[in-house]
């Protein structure tokens, strides 16, 4: 993420640098996606709190699931200002390392416990009778829990798919397009 600073002199730099209007608008365009993607993080995380904490006993199937919206949704908010709040308190790098592994350790194994306590519920979990007491959980609780880990999910496996896309690019571009002018390249036109 990106620090306020930065964000105060992207935007400085770019008003300098551009005296056309269509250009500084291409400018700004990146700054403006980063901007309404942190809005839109911190709305869906205050979402998140607000219905585990609204329906912290309306899940006796599994108890743990608002307690896992209020610890994402904190863990959301971390995310968006914890980098800026790190940089004024650490006080070395080692600090700001020690922070960042903690992060990615614990958001990892939220989404791991998320995960399993989620789809184990699929298709025994019910989200509209609370009097089936047995299998009853409140339906926004269920469904956000739900689709924030279909959401990771999907975004892990096409960064997943990105990166085997691309060592295979590079493996292709080291064998075939590297050696072009050497003579011991096996693909060499004759």
């Amino acid at each position: 993420m990106v620090s306020r600073r930065n964000l105060v002199n992207e935007l400085r730099d770019a008003n300098a640098s551009e005296s056309d209007t269509g250009t500084y608008v291409q400018a700004l365009m990146p700054i403006a996606t980063r901007i309404g993607t942190e809005i839109f993080i911190f709305i869906v995380a205050v979402m998140m709190i607000s219905v585990g904490t609204d329906d912290f006993k309306n899940c006796p199937v599994n108890s743990s699931l608002p307690l896992y919206l209020i610890i994402t949704g904190v863990m959301y908010l971390l995310w968006l200002f914890g980098d800026e709040l790190c940089n004024i308190i650490c006080d070395n790098a080692c600090a700001k390392a020690c922070y960042s592994f903690a992060n990615v350790v614990l958001n990892v194994a939220l989404y791991i416990a998320g995960t399993v306590w989620v789809y184990q519920l699929w298709g025994s979990v019910e989200t509209t009778d609370p009097t089936d007491a047995e299998n009853y959980c409140s339906s926004s609780v269920y469904w956000i829990s739900f689709a924030n880990i279909t959401i990771i999910t999907v975004i892990l496996l096409i960064e997943l798919f990105g990166l085997v896309l691309c060592g295979l690019l590079i493996c292709c571009w080291r064998c075939c397009c590297k050696g072009a002018g050497d003579e011991s390249t096996p693909l060499r036109s004759a």
